[in-house]
C-alpha cells in the first residue's frame, strides 16, 4: 500500500510539474508572439516613412541617447526639413501619417538654439517665410521661432534686416497669425526690439500685428 501511495504521489507531482511547464511554455510563446507583432508593426511603420521622415526620426533617436552631444545636435539640424514642402510632407501630410503633428521634433529646435543659434534661427526663419500658419506643426514652429527671437532679439533683428520685402512680409504674417489674436510672445518681441535699438524691425512687426486687428 505504501508503494502504491508513493507511486500515486509521484505521478501527481509529475503531473503538476508538467502542467507548470505547459503553462510557462504557453506564456513564453504568448510573450514571444506579442514581441514579434510589435516588431512587425514597427517595421511596417518604418517602411511607410519617406526618406525625409526616416532621416529626422533617426537623428532624433540618436540625439536622445546623448542630448548634450554637440555633433548629434548638429546632425539633427542637418536632418531637419529645410523647405516648406519637405516640412509639410513630414509633419503635416494630408493623410496624417509620416511624423504627423511632430511637436517633439519641432520643439526640440528651441533647446538646440542654445548651442547652435545661428543655424537654428536661420532654419526656422527660412521655413516661416514659406509656410502658411495653421494649427499643428506650423503653429509649433511659430512658437519656437518667437521664443528663440525673444531670447536672442539682436540675432533675430540681424537675420531679419537683410531679407527682401516679400520675405519680410511673409515672415511677419506667419509670426503674427493665430486663432485668437497674435501669437504668444509676439508683442513682447516688438517691445524688446524697440528697447534694444531696432525700431524699424519693431515697426514692421507692429504693422503685421495691426493688419490682423
Amino acid at each position: 500500500m505504501k508503494t502504491i501511495a508513493k507511486r500515486i504521489g509521484k505521478n501527481a507531482k509529475n503531473a503538476r510539474r508538467k502542467n507548470t511547464v505547459r503553462k510557462n511554455t504557453i506564456r513564453y510563446v504568448g510573450i514571444l508572439f506579442m514581441c514579434l507583432c510589435a516588431m512587425t508593426i514597427r517595421v511596417a511603420v518604418a517602411e511607410k516613412l519617406n526618406e525625409d521622415s526616416k532621416r529626422i526620426e533617426s537623428a532624433y533617436n540618436q540625439l536622445q541617447l546623448r542630448q548634450d552631444n554637440v555633433a548629434f545636435q548638429q546632425a539633427y539640424l542637418d536632418a531637419f526639413p529645410k523647405t516648406a514642402k519637405s516640412f509639410n510632407q513630414v509633419f503635416n501630410p494630408p493623410n496624417r501619417k509620416q511624423l504627423f503633428d511632430g511637436n517633439k521634433y519641432i520643439f526640440l529646435l528651441e533647446s538646440l538654439s542654445e548651442n547652435h543659434l545661428e543655424p537654428t534661427l536661420a532654419l526656422t526663419m527660412k521655413l516661416a517665410c514659406n509656410l502658411q500658419w495653421k494649427s499643428g506643426a506650423p503653429d509649433y514652429l511659430q512658437l519656437v521661432l518667437i521664443k528663440i527671437a525673444v531670447n536672442n532679439p539682436i540675432a533675430f533683428a540681424k537675420g531679419f534686416k537683410p531679407m527682401g520685402p516679400s520675405q519680410r512680409t511673409s515672415l511677419v504674417e506667419f509670426l503674427a497669425a493665430g486663432q485668437k489674436g497674435p501669437a504668444p510672445g509676439y508683442e513682447r518681441l516688438i517691445e524688446i526690439l524697440r528697447r534694444i535699438g531696432y525700431p524699424k524691425v519693431a515697426d514692421q512687426l507692429f504693422f503685421g500685428l495691426s493688419s490682423i486687428d
